[in-house]
């Protein structure tokens, strides 16, 4: 089982880190935005009663639903790969762009 979920890990991280060259920040700022989001679900459970053993007591609410949240971490980044896209495609129509141009590549850096 936990090499199913390593090679899961392994085959979404990659495919994160070439969004991320693809398109920049609006990869990024999308899986911060998922992990805000799913952050604040777990503390609203946390709230309406729902119980997290083993780390309540000493995390405190947040700490505890961010600890929750880190076995999720490869699928909210598989989300992330999944949403940049159109969001880029957003982001370029909203400013006037053509959405449909192809992402820009990053410019490698100087002497590399």
């Amino acid at each position: 089982m936990w090499k199913r979920i390593k090679a899961f890990w392994a085959r979404h991280k990659a495919r994160y880190q070439e969004a991320v060259r693809r398109y920049g920040w609006p990869v990024v700022a999308t899986a911060v935005l998922l992990n805000v989001v799913w952050i604040a679900v777990l503390v609203t459970l946390v709230k309406l009663g729902f119980q997290i053993e083993g780390v309540g007591g000493t995390a405190g609410l947040i700490g505890g639903a961010w600890v929750v949240s880190k076995p999720f971490l490869p699928v909210r980044l598989a989300l992330a790969v999944l949403i940049a896209p159109p969001v880029v495609r957003l982001w370029r129509k909203w400013r006037g762009l053509d959405p449909d141009l192809p992402p820009v590549e990053s410019a490698e850096a100087p002497g590399g």
